[in-house]
This record gives C-alpha cells, sequence and structure tokens, in this order.
C-alpha cells in the first residue's frame, strides 16, 4: 500500500473496482466491497492532519494502479489525493 496512513488495508481480492475514461472525464465502477474500501480509503484520507506537510508525512494520498493489483483489467490509473489546501 502507499500512502492513506498506517491503518488502511490493502484492498482484498474480493474488491472489484475499474476505472476509465467516460464522456471527457473518466468512471469509477465497483462492486459491494470494492466501493466500501474506496469509501474506507478516502475517509482515512479526509482524517489526516491539515497541515500538509504532516500530512504527506503520513501518507496523503492512495495510488490505484496495476502494480498496486487494485484495480481490474484495462483500468486507467489513478491517485486519490489529500489536499488541505484546497
Amino acid at each position: 500500500m502507499h500512502g492513506a496512513g498506517e491503518d488502511t488495508k490493502i484492498m482484498a481480492a474480493e474488491c472489484k473496482l475499474k476505472a476509465y475514461p467516460y464522456e471527457g472525464g473518466f468512471e469509477i465502477a465497483g462492486n459491494r466491497e470494492g466501493l466500501k474500501q474506496l469509501a474506507e480509503i478516502c475517509l482515512s484520507l479526509a482524517e489526516l492532519p491539515e497541515n500538509n506537510e504532516e500530512a504527506k508525512r503520513l501518507g496523503n494520498h492512495y495510488h490505484f494502479a496495476d502494480y498496486m493489483n487494485n484495480l481490474e483489467n484495462g483500468s486507467t490509473e489513478f491517485t486519490i489525493l489529500y489536499d488541505p489546501d484546497l
């Protein structure tokens, strides 16, 4: 796993997510377990400190990519990033 703090679990085999281009943007599709895990990752990132340097030190992002084995084949890689300065 990369980012999102130490308490975020690596996605289990039953978690299925796929991301792909869709109408000028992209769409994320998932089964129940995959969407729940995505939500947990987002919640974990949202709980990081509001100090950007501290958030970076703790892991302020999570990669979804082939090399992470957390997306279905044919997916578009993406990163979820916590940015307290937005």
